[in-house]
């Protein structure tokens, strides 16, 4: 699909839906169902049925997110921001003179992209970065929360936390206010692995979409992270609260609406429907899957 068809398409919110509704199709081989109990015709319901939504779309801003955070749990809570870079000149001017080392670059309007600068940033690299102020990230996956988001570039400290790096990513999956699960991210640069956890650290018998790693350390400030968690996510009916800690600091990473975009597979597949299942009765919780290990 061309980028002109794509921009005739996106313009239209029913159209748009379409797409994602074929999407799920291609990814999932059925059509979603809103009314289903799995986990990703949740995802389905709310990129489709809550994308206009004005907070979903705030937070979808890696900008504008930390305003959230700030004002909600407290700005310590920020990774914080070395500069915002608003144009094509503004960010050809900045990283031609920058001297700064160890640092990351991430556009503001987009997801799952960033350049990593660690001894001097190339051509390469800056024209890389330029370009994506020319995307329209809800023309790439039919995400509507990206709709209107202005373009930008984001620049930060690299998280090393003493030389770790890249740190695990925990992103905690939390439904009408409460953290229901744990997902970590490993390795996410070279050799992708995910964990899923219950919220008192016991290794659930599936995985989504990325193969399963070695056991991971209970982080020794779990009950804050899940704290922290429970505050931001009060306002919506489902969001992933991804966060960077080495047991001590915890760091915001961002907060995701549509997990995998509603195209992640579970292994094995039936988890899909038994976590959804969960998720929507109040009197279960994850630790019930155990009983399938």
């Amino acid at each position: 699909m061309n980028s002109n068809t794509k921009k005739l398409i996106f313009k239209s919110d029913l159209l748009c839906n379409l797409y994602a509704y074929l999407k799920f199709f291609q990814h999932h081989k059925r059509f979603p169902n809103p009314n289903k109990s799995s986990f990703n015709d949740l995802i389905y319901k709310i990129k489709t049925k809550q994308a206009n939504d004005a907070l979903r779309q705030f937070v979808s801003d890696k900008e504008f997110v930390k305003l959230f955070v700030a004002s909600t749990i407290g700005e310590k809570y920020n990774v914080p921001t070395l500069s915002v870079l608003r144009t094509k000149e503004e960010a050809l001017k900045y990283f031609r003179d920058a001297s700064l080392k160890n640092y990351v670059v991430k556009p503001t309007h987009l997801s799952g992209v960033c350049e990593f600068i660690n001894d001097g940033i190339t051509d390469t690299q800056i024209a890389n970065i330029i370009s994506w102020l020319d995307i329209n990230y809800s023309h790439e996956t039919g995400e509507l929360f990206y709709k209107n988001l202005t373009p930008k570039i984001i620049v930060e400290p690299i998280i090393d936390f003493d030389g770790n790096y890249p740190p695990h990513d925990y992103k905690i999956f939390c439904y009408n206010g409460e953290p229901q699960m744990i997902n970590v991210d490993m390795g996410r640069f070279d050799n992708h692995r995910r964990n899923i956890y219950t919220l008192d650290w016991k290794l659930l018998p599936f995985t989504i979409q990325k193969k399963s790693g070695d056991d991971v350390k209970r982080p020794d400030n779990l009950s804050e992270m899940l704290d922290i968690s429970r505050t931001l996510s009060q306002q919506f009916e489902f969001i992933r609260v991804d966060l960077y800690t080495n047991g001590q600091e915890i760091h915001v990473g961002e907060l995701t609406n549509a997990h995998g975009n509603g195209q992640e597979k579970f292994e094995p597949k039936y988890m899909d429907y038994k976590v959804g299942e969960i998720l929507k009765d109040p009197n279960k919780c994850m630790s019930e899957l155990l009983q399938y290990s």
